[in-house]
C-alpha cells in the first residue's frame, strides 16, 4: 500500500513539475532533468553498449522532451481554455495565434480554438486585414467559415472572396463555379 501512495504522489509531482517546465520555469527543467538523466542513461547504455552513445541519446531525449511538453501541454491548454471561455482566455488564445516565435501549427490550432471560444469577429477580422501569412490567413477563413450563423462572419467570407488580391485567395477563387452563394449574399464572379 505504501508504495501505491508514493506512486500516486511521484506521479502528481510530476505532473506539477511538467507543468511548471510548460510554463518557462528554468528551475523545474532542471529539477525535472536531474531526477530522470540517471534512469534515461542507464537505459540508453543498456541498449546503445557505448557511453559516448548513450550521453548522445540521453541528451536527445531531454530536448526531445521538452519540446514534445511544450507543445502538448499548449494544445490541451487552449482547448480547455476555449471551452471555459472568458476575455483573459481569448486573449492568451489570440496572443498565441499572432506570436511568429511559435510553430505555425500552433498558431493556426490557437486561432481555431480562439475562435471557437466566441472572440469578437471584429477581432478576428482586424487580425486577418493585419495578418500578412498566408497560411493563417487561411486559418482566419476557416474559423470565419465555423461561424455559419454569425453574420458578420459571412460578410467577412464574401468580402475576402470579392476582393481579396492574393494568389491564395485566386486561387480558391478558381476552383469554384464562378458563381458564389456565401448564406444571403449572391455575386457572380466575371473572371
Amino acid at each position: 500500500m505504501e508504495l501505491a501512495a508514493y506512486e500516486s504522489r511521484s506521479s502528481v509531482n510530476d505532473i506539477q513539475l511538467i507543468t511548471r517546465v510548460a510554463a518557462g520555469d528554468a528551475a523545474a527543467e532542471r529539477e525535472l532533468y536531474e531526477t530522470y538523466v540517471d534512469r534515461i542513461y542507464r537505459l540508453t547504455f543498456r541498449l546503445a553498449g557505448d557511453d559516448e552513445l548513450a550521453r548522445d541519446f540521453t541528451q536527445a531525449t531531454f530536448i526531445r522532451a521538452f519540446e514534445k511538453i511544450d507543445q502538448d501541454l499548449k494544445e490541451k491548454v487552449m482547448c480547455s481554455l476555449s471551452q471555459q471561455r472568458g476575455v483573459g482566455n481569448e486573449q492568451w488564445l489570440m496572443n498565441i495565434a499572432v506570436n511568429p516565435k511559435e510553430e505555425i501549427e500552433l498558431r493556426k490550432k490557437a486561432l481555431f480554438w480562439a475562435g471557437q471560444s466566441g472572440v469578437a469577429t471584429s477581432e478576428l477580422s482586424g487580425l486577418y486585414t493585419r495578418m500578412t501569412d498566408e497560411e493563417m490567413k487561411d486559418a482566419l477563413i476557416f474559423t470565419f467559415s465555423q461561424r455559419q450563423s454569425d453574420r458578420a462572419a459571412m460578410d467577412k467570407l464574401f468580402d475576402i472572396a470579392k476582393n481579396e488580391k492574393t494568389p491564395s485567395c485566386a486561387k480558391r477563387r478558381s476552383s469554384g463555379s464562378g458563381s458564389h452563394v456565401i448564406r444571403g449574399h449572391s455575386s457572380s464572379s466575371s473572371t
